[in-house]
């Protein structure tokens, strides 16, 4: 082979080491950007899961505020029923006594 051959060989073989060279730079950038992306969906979803905890938290607390409130209101009727049973107890007192 020539000395002439044998330099455009080298050049075409500079070419496609060169075209390999970006093929596999622009897979590694690719690669990198879907894992790029795989990290912030987890981060995203992780986010989630502790807005999610929070909330639930949040919900368990006011149902406990929910029933303590309740429980006080049945105990402030119960009191207001024993209060108007005793009144009405008195006021037919009074009311036999007058009958009689």
């Amino acid at each position: 082979q020539s000395a002439e051959a044998l330099g455009a060989r080298a050049r075409e073989l500079e070419r496609v080491v060169e075209h390999c060279l970006d093929e596999l730079g622009r897979r590694k950038e690719a690669m990198q950007a879907r894992d790029d992306k795989m990290e912030a969906e987890r981060r995203e979803r992780e986010a989630m899961m502790d807005h999610m905890s929070r909330v639930e938290m949040e919900s368990k607390q006011m149902q406990l505020r929910l029933e303590e409130h309740a429980a006080a209101s049945r105990a402030v009727l119960a009191r207001v029923q024993a209060e108007l049973q005793q009144e009405r107890s008195a006021a037919e007192t009074l009311r036999a006594e007058r009958g009689q």
